[in-house]
């Protein structure tokens, strides 16, 4: 017997059929409801969090310029606490500002309903402080790991490494997964916020930056720290009003 196209999808769509039958046959003869698939507390809806002053992230504000190790004066490096930067001194540009954030625990609630639990934060904010870049701005951005080496619950690891996700940088400031800096370490980051090529087309405009350490990155950006990294240009300066 010769089978034509037009069977075998008859066949198929039989098949599937059946084998979509016992699974909602279980459903129904599996009775409990929510009661047996477990739930959580009713709470008020998660919109009434995003209003202003109640789960927005505040935006990063830049500090007065500090030195930067071992060169003071012109070297973008880690400040002394680890030695990775290999390449030698690069000079910061005169427009650059200059940023401070520590990774530390923050008791944070997910709705005035619910229990505060102990996250980690950059400068106890969930998410992290937002960065707003105007392209061509050079931003240099020290992170300071302030995270407990004994943490009692359990999630995640003080050992950190920041990637930014979307960003054009050099790769010793890219936050690879084995570049990382520990409990009581710091390190600075320089991004130079200009598109790839110069083409404003290539210009990432949401940004995020997270910790990035190799094996744990998903249990340490479950914990919190995660935060948004923007860029402007003169398309989309980030003004809502402009026309």
């Amino acid at each position: 017997m010769r089978l034509t196209r037009r069977d075998m999808l008859k066949l198929g769509i039989a098949v599937g059929g059946v084998a979509i039958i016992p699974g909602r046959r279980l459903l129904a003869d599996g009775g409990g409801g929510s009661e047996a698939l477990g739930s959580s507390p009713a709470t008020i809806p998660f919109i009434v969090e995003l209003l202003p002053g109640r789960g927005i992230p505040r935006i990063a504000q830049p500090v007065a310029p500090f030195p930067t190790l071992p060169d003071p004066r012109n070297c973008v490096n880690v400040d002394g606490t680890t030695a990775f930067h290999v390449h030698g001194p690069r000079v910061v540009p005169a427009n650059t500002n200059f940023f401070v954030l520590h990774e530390r625990p923050v008791a944070h609630s997910f709705s005035p309903q619910l229990p505060d639990n102990v996250l980690w934060g950059y400068d106890g904010s969930i998410p992290g402080p937002t960065f707003v870049a105007p392209n061509g701005t050079p931003f240099l951005v020290r992170f300071v790991n302030d995270l407990p080496l004994n943490d009692p619950v359990g999630i995640g690891e003080p050992i950190t490494a920041i990637h930014r996700h979307g960003g054009f940088q050099a790769p010793e400031d890219d936050g690879y997964p084995l570049d990382t800096f520990c409990t009581g370490q710091s390190r600075d980051y320089f991004y130079p916020n200009v598109p790839e090529g110069g083409l404003v087309q290539n210009l990432h405009a949401t940004n995020w930056y997270h910790d990035h350490a190799i094996d744990i990155t998903g249990p340490n950006v479950y914990r919190g720290l995660a935060g948004f990294f923007l860029n402007t240009n003169f398309l989309d300066t980030g003004n809502e009003t402009d026309p």
